[in-house]
């Protein structure tokens, strides 16, 4: 779906972007692709599948590839002009119930990975907000997301003693930013078959790089997200990301109605 089609993003859009982008977008040397990272949306694989496609080989610390992003090339050299006529300039969005427990469980809840540079989860382990340490109960899961969603909207709201961090920032500001520039917007949940489907005319072996490429910034869970969440926080975690919620639902009708119709 082309960002432009969106109106749930047309609605929220900030006109012409003010500044160049290309510096802002990830590329590869042999392959002109423009992609646009939004945090805890697939971008560790990606940026693997990227390495990938520029070094023709598999990233051996992949989850090291945020920390050594400079390894992935940026679009320095690219005008606003070049990105909005190319069919090759891409983001990757999430369902926001789906975002918001993927950055419960691997970045709040619990101990630090060895691959993380800092502990994200303890000012919320020491606020109270969120009790390591809890196993499978279900029930305490759902209390610590409650507690931290509604923390999240306080904070979004700038009514808390933290900035706000990428992680849990609306995936509407980078939308917002690409939108007038037409790029593709994918769903994170289907993108063995949209990625594909945008490059392969550029890069005719992409699912094959894909399959190679297995590196994902999963985390091990003590319990699976849908036994955490029940009606009262997913309507919370919707409230706290309105318009990220239209704009997914949206671009989920496109990509469901587009195949529907092949």
């Amino acid at each position: 779906m082309i960002s432009t089609d969106i109106k749930a993003l047309n609605a929220i859009s900030l006109g012409n972007p003010n500044r160049v982008l290309g510096p802002s977008l990830m590329t590869t040397a042999p392959y002109p692709l423009y992609y646009r990272k939004i945090t805890k949306c697939g971008c560790t694989f990606i940026m693997n599948v990227l390495y990938y496609l520029n070094y023709d080989r598999i990233n051996q610390n992949p989850l090291q590839v945020h920390k050594n992003n400079h390894i992935i090339p940026k679009a320095d050299a690219a005008t606003n002009q070049d990105i909005t006529n190319s069919p090759y300039a891409f983001v990757i969005i999430r369902d926001p119930v789906k975002r918001f427990m993927s950055l419960y469980f691997d970045k709040l809840y619990g101990h630090p990975r060895s691959s993380e540079t800092y502990n994200l989860g303890e000012y919320f382990t020491k606020n109270g907000l969120i009790t390591n340490d809890i196993g499978s109960d279900a029930v305490k899961h759902r209390e610590n997301c409650i507690r931290t969603i509604l923390w999240i909207k306080q904070n979004l709201a700038g009514n808390t003693d933290q900035a706000m961090n990428w992680h849990w920032k609306p995936q509407k500001i980078r939308l917002r930013q690409v939108h007038p520039l037409r790029f593709k917007v994918l769903m994170l949940e289907d993108i063995n078959f949209q990625l594909p489907l945008v490059l392969s005319p550029l890069i005719p072996h992409i699912a094959d790089a894909m399959k190679t490429v297995s590196a994902q910034n999963v985390s091990d869970k003590p319990v699976q997200p849908k036994e955490v969440l029940n009606d009262e926080l997913c309507n919370l975690i919707q409230d706290t990301y309105p318009d990220d919620t239209k704009i997914y639902q949206e671009v989920s009708a496109y990509w469901r109605n587009f195949k529907e119709e092949q």
